[in-house]
């Protein structure tokens, strides 16, 4: 991936060290990403998560507060289209995003583990 596709990038430092001890606490890994060529890095993560049925956390520019919590159900050029969940793992209709307006996916994190592991009950 181009340089410039990258937003954030941390190396080292204290956060790496407690995240590599809690993955080996826990026995956890990472899991491997297969990203495409000549696809953006966001348009990747839509899709991993969609093929994968991983609960997401998206963030939209103008309200970072209220993130939406779901299974990405369709992507196409505009828009991303999820199915809600509630915090307690309950379905809570769809929401239809457009790509331009999301600022921050999150997947795989602790809330969405959370809520994976209730809408199992």
């Amino acid at each position: 991936k181009k340089i410039d596709s990258v937003m954030h990038l941390e190396i080292s430092g204290q956060y790496r060290k407690k995240i590599e001890k809690l993955y080996s606490k826990k026995n956890q890994r990472h899991i491997d990403l297969k990203l495409q060529d000549k696809v953006s890095l966001k348009n990747n993560i839509f899709q991993i998560c969609m093929n994968n049925k991983y609960i997401v956390s998206i963030e939209m520019i103008q309200d970072d507060e209220c993130p939406i919590k779901g299974v990405i159900n369709k992507i196409d050029d505009n828009k991303v289209i999820v199915s809600k969940l509630t915090e307690y793992g309950e379905d809570d209709g769809e929401a239809i995003l457009k790509k331009e307006n999301i600022d921050t996916i999150s997947f795989l994190g602790v809330d969405e583990e959370d809520i994976q592991l209730l809408k199992r009950k």
